[in-house]
């Protein structure tokens, strides 16, 4: 089985990747004039990450409600401590 990372900014397909069986790298602060963005990283196996691409991207994915809520309260969890550790300058 192949490892496969991709970048994300939008926290909805993120949660989804997670719901799906991937991590989270890591994230990483976009500067953005005065303020700033974050995107993950994420990494999974190379079929999954395609398979939930995929299916995001055609309006066909499913998942349990409350295992994608957590999903999504990991994510915002990750980016709120990545926007602590620079300062709150993300």
């Amino acid at each position: 089985m192949e490892s496969e990372s991709v970048e994300v900014m939008d926290l909805y397909l993120a949660a989804y990747y997670l719901v799906r069986g991937c991590v989270i790298d890591e994230v990483r602060n976009i500067p953005a004039g005065k303020s700033a963005a974050c995107s993950l990283l994420i990494r999974g196996e190379r079929t999954v990450i395609r398979e939930a691409m995929e299916a995001f991207f055609a309006s066909k994915a499913e998942v349990n409600l409350l295992e994608f809520r957590h999903a999504y309260n990991r994510v915002n969890t990750a980016i709120h401590q990545a926007k602590r550790n620079a300062g709150g300058r993300v």
